[in-house]
């Protein structure tokens, strides 16, 4: 039983974990403190993210990752004031994003 369930969990990490290009989610990540918002193609799958603000001064990171025939979204509350040193930050979430849905 428990050789079932390791060769499950590793089939279903194949199918969930694709690789994603770092280069890709830096641009888009640098993209999203200069801009705002991004948009990505990897593979079929379609990524659309953007910043929103608040008025009261907090930050959402908003991500859609579409493709498959499956929709997903997350949101993840992030600095007012994006920075350059904000990048990785941004980039993981993208890249975590892309990977899950």
């Amino acid at each position: 039983m428990r050789a079932q369930a390791e060769t499950g969990r590793r089939e279903f990490d194949g199918v969930s974990r694709r690789p994603v290009n770092p280069s890709i989610t830096a641009h888009a990540a640098h993209e999203l403190i200069e801009c705002g918002t991004t948009m990505m193609h990897v593979g079929d799958h379609e990524l659309t993210a953007h910043v929103v603000r608040f008025w009261r001064g907090e930050s959402v990171l908003e991500i859609t990752v579409a493709g498959a025939g499956a929709q997903s979204s997350s949101m993840s509350k992030v600095s007012r004031r994006l920075t350059t040193e904000h990048e990785p930050i941004l980039a993981g979430y993208l890249t975590d994003a892309l990977q899950k849905g």
